[in-house]
C-alpha cells in the first residue's frame, strides 16, 4: 500500500536522497496520490513523507509539497490536520510570501473545535511568519489578522507566545487606519506665503495659540531655553516620488528623499528649533521658527543635544 511505502521513505532516513532523479519523482507521486486517498491513516503517513522529506525535495516537489501541508490543515480527520500543521512549523524555513500568505490564510479558519494542539501550532506558525515577514507590510498585515483571529480560539496560548497581545492591537489599529495626528495648537506669525519666507526674519516671533485641552501640558515651559515645535504642513501634498527634490540644485540628485532635508516629503511634517521667548496665558511665543502662518502644530517638546546641533551621541570610528 501507499501509506507503507510513504512511511518507509522517511523512516529509512537517507534513502531518498540517494535515489535516481526518476525514482524520486515516482516516491513523490505516490505520496501525491496517498494524500487523495480516502483512507485516513494512508493519506495522514502521506501527508507526514510530505514535511519529513521537504529537505531532499527539489524545489518544484518542495512547492508542491508545502501546498498540499497547507491544504489539509483542516483535513477531515484530526490526526491529519496535526500532521499539516506539524509539517508546516517544518516548512518555515522554505516558505515564500505566497507560502505564507495562503498558510495565514488557511490557519484563520481554525476555531475552538480544533484540538488544542492544532490551536496551539497554529498559533506558534503565525507568529513565526509575523516575525519572518515582518519587512513586508502585505504580510505582516495578514499575520496581525491571523494572531488577532487565534486570540480568540485560545487566548492563553497567544500570551504565552506573543511578548506582547496589546502591541499587536495597537499595530493592527495603526495599519488598518493609518497614524492618527492630534492638532495641539496653531501658529501665527505673519508669514502667509512662500515668498514672504524667502525674507524670513531669525529674530522674528511666532506665536502659539494652544488649544485648552493641553495648555496643563505647558508647565515648566518657561525655565527651557529652546524648545522643538513639530509642525503638520496642510498646504504641501504627501510627495510620492524624489522629482521634486532632483529640481533643487543643494541636493544630491542621486539621493533617495530620506537621505535629504528637503522639506517636501512623503509625510508632511517637520519640526523646528527655537529659543523660548515668553508666554502668555495659552501662548507661547518662540523665537526664529521659520514656517508659514496658522500652520498646525501637533507636538512641542524640549529640545535636546540632537535638535540643536544634529550632533549623534554615538561615537564615530
Amino acid at each position: 500500500m501507499i501509506a507503507q511505502e510513504a512511511l518507509e521513505v522517511w523512516a529509512k532516513g537517507r534513502e531518498f536522497p540517494y535515489l535516481s532523479d526518476f525514482d524520486k519523482e515516482k516516491y513523490f507521486q505516490f505520496l501525491k496520490d496517498g494524500y487523495k486517498s480516502t483512507d485516513d491513516d494512508e493519506r495522514g503517513w502521506s501527508i507526514e513523507a510530505m514535511y519529513r522529506l521537504l529537505w531532499d525535495f527539489n524545489e518544484k516537489q518542495r512547492d508542491e509539497a508545502i501546498r498540499i501541508l497547507i491544504a489539509s490543515v483542516l483535513d477531515h480527520n484530526v490526526k491529519c490536520s496535526e500532521r499539516a500543521v506539524k509539517g508546516l512549523q517544518f516548512a518555515l524555513e522554505f516558505m515564500n510570501a505566497e507560502h505564507a500568505f495562503l498558510t495565514l490564510v488557511k490557519l484563520r479558519s481554525v476555531t475552538e473545535v480544533e484540538p488544542e494542539i492544532i490551536q496551539v501550532v497554529s498559533i506558534e506558525i503565525s507568529y513565526s511568519l509575523y516575525v519572518l515577514f515582518s519587512g513586508d507590510r502585505k504580510m505582516l498585515a495578514e499575520a496581525l489578522k491571523t494572531l488577532l483571529h487565534l486570540e480568540h480560539v485560545n487566548p492563553e496560548w497567544l500570551k504565552r507566545t506573543v511578548p506582547s497581545v496589546s502591541r499587536l492591537h495597537s499595530l493592527s489599529s495603526t495599519m488598518s487606519q493609518g497614524v492618527i495626528l492630534s492638532q495641539i495648537g496653531i501658529i501665527r506669525n505673519g508669514y502667509n506665503t512662500l515668498r514672504q519666507m524667502d525674507d524670513f526674519d531669525s529674530s522674528s516671533i511666532s506665536r502659539i495659540h494652544i488649544w485648552p485641552d493641553y495648555l496643563k501640558d505647558l508647565k515648566g515651559i518657561e525655565t527651557l531655553k529652546h524648545i522643538v515645535i513639530v509642525c503638520y504642513l496642510d498646504e504641501q501634498t504627501p510627495l510620492k516620488d524624489n522629482a521634486s527634490i532632483r529640481q533643487k540644485q543643494k541636493h544630491n540628485p542621486e539621493f533617495g528623499q530620506f537621505a535629504t532635508s528637503h522639506p517636501l516629503r512623503r509625510n508632511p511634517i517637520c519640526y523646528k528649533t527655537g529659543a523660548f521667548a515668553g508666554i502668555e496665558d495659552n501662548i507661547l511665543l518662540v523665537q526664529g521658527i521659520r514656517v508659514l502662518d496658522m500652520t498646525p502644530v501637533v507636538d512641542i517638546r524640549a529640545a535636546n543635544i540632537h535638535d540643536m546641533n544634529g550632533l549623534s551621541l554615538c561615537a564615530t570610528k
